[in-house]
């Protein structure tokens, strides 16, 4: 249902992110690829950047091929999420190994394949799996994946356009149906608190329950900045960072939850949920941490029967 916003939305949400255009197809084939490649940062001597750009004769001499691939994509455009400028930077903990090329998504056009799911020439598109994070992802003018990890762009979306919704507004979607399907949270129920909402998930979010009739509240540490930017996206109210609750369950204000930072701000937005609400939570940005499992084991002692997730 996201792909019903105009896209004029879907550009202004871009703001936090990146969408550029490959180079030619050509220049690349007269010096094969060039791609980003990212080291571990403690490998890397003082002084000198943790990624940079390399030519390579081919795609299959990037550094973590996945032996499984049977589709080979010519890229045109890609997207800029907090997990991959953690990986440019060289830091751990979404990566599963370095040296890598980064990018956890990318669109483009279908340069060869062994798949009968793809022919040379298919427009696709590529959002999370494993790209960028267990194999060479779309910072590069090529990449290989799976098969049936390609999709399709909508017909009414340019491949460019596919990437200013990228990862971020595909998760942030996920999230509002999740709330309203299997939470079963509607716009009668109060209001719907959106952590880390200067960032690209949470600035979607915030249009996309807006558009759905969500009251919304938004929750960020550039509040004073970027108010009323997040107001005309469709936020009834910003606020500044949750701080931590002294007790398991603090005041009940939210009938439901997109949380995209997780760690503290998940242990306090899971505090201050009411009852029979719901939290959609696919936050890295602030850890896993004690704080938010502890929360949430004991949320699940105060609710008989205990919710499905807590059993």
């Amino acid at each position: 249902f996201f792909f019903s916003l105009p896209i004029s939305m879907w550009r202004s949400l871009l703001t936090p992110r990146l969408s550029t255009p490959a180079p030619p197809a050509a220049a690349a084939a007269r010096r094969g690829l060039r791609a980003l490649v990212a080291r571990s940062r403690k490998d890397v001597p003082e002084g000198e950047a943790a990624s940079s750009l390399v030519d390579v004769a081919a795609v299959s001499a990037l550094p973590r091929q996945d032996p499984k691939a049977d589709v080979e994509v010519e890229i045109s455009h890609s997207t800029l999420n907090y997990k991959d400028a953690m990986i440019v930077l060289g830091q751990k903990g979404v990566v599963r190994d370095f040296p890598i090329t980064p990018g956890i998504d990318y669109a483009g056009v279908v340069a060869r394949s062994s798949s009968p799911l793809w022919r040379e020439g298919d427009a696709v598109v590529l959002t999370g799996n494993k790209a960028g994070q267990y194999f060479d992802g779309g910072y590069a003018e090529r990449a290989t994946c799976r098969a049936e990890w390609l999709v399709a762009p909508p017909p009414a979306l340019s491949l460019a356009q596919t990437m200013v919704v990228g990862t971020a507004g595909v998760t942030a979607t996920m999230c509002v149906d999740y709330l309203q399907r299997f939470g079963e949270v509607e716009p009668s129920h109060g209001p719907v608190l959106v952590t880390g909402a200067a960032g690209g998930l949470g600035q979607v979010a915030v249009a996309l329950l807006h558009a759905r009739g969500f009251e919304v509240v938004a929750s960020t540490g550039r509040a004073e900045a970027l108010g009323e930017h997040l107001r005309a996206l469709g936020a009834s109210d910003v606020v500044g960072r949750l701080q931590p609750e002294p007790k398991p369950l603090g005041k009940q204000l939210w009938a439901g939850v997109v949380d995209s930072v997780g760690g503290a701000t998940l242990a306090a937005a899971l505090a201050q949920t009411r009852y029979r609400g719901a939290v959609a939570s696919p936050g890295v940005a602030g850890g896993g941490g004690q704080s938010a499992r502890g929360a949430a084991r004991d949320c699940a002692r105060l609710i008989s029967p205990p919710p499905v997730w807590a059993r």
